[in-house]
């Protein structure tokens, strides 16, 4: 069975749209460590998946399993599965998406997987915005994951 490390939320904070992907091999289309990305009010989560309950090999190179959607500054569409995230601090993170049910492997052409890289975009880049609104998730007042 396939789970995901998922880290602790905030007691505030609510999830609004997860999509399987994976972090490729440079080059390749290759899965180096497959991931859950979870859109929250706040941040952008890269869960590393587990099979079996078990830490996965590459769940140790997720170094910084998520981004603070305010430092997001451009989510960007590339090729045909490819998202590009680039933060004001000038990370790059680069992942691809994968059917969001099934075991269909990214190159396979039975389906189209564009659609699901341009919904995921989509939705990253509205919650982007709505996180650097007055008023938005982020309030004088929060505390740490179940505080």
């Amino acid at each position: 069975m396939l789970t995901y490390a998922m880290p602790r939320l905030f007691t505030w904070e609510r999830t609004h749209f997860t999509q399987r992907a994976y972090f490729p091999v440079p080059g390749t289309r290759l899965a180096l460590v497959g991931v859950l990305l979870v859109l929250t009010d706040v941040r952008l989560v890269f869960a590393p998946a587990r099979l079996l309950g078990l830490p996965g090999f590459g769940e140790g190179a997720v170094q910084r399993r998520w981004v603070d959607l305010r430092d997001i500054a451009a989510i960007e569409p590339v090729g045909r599965a490819g998202i590009r995230v680039r933060t004001r601090s000038g990370r790059t993170v680069s992942v691809r998406v994968v059917l969001p049910d099934g075991s269909t492997f990214i190159w396979s052409s039975e389906e189209p997987i564009t659609p699901y890289r341009d919904e995921t975009v989509r939705r990253i880049t509205e919650a982007c915005a709505r996180a650097g609104e007055p008023g938005g998730p982020f309030g004088p007042v929060r505390r740490g994951p179940d505080a």
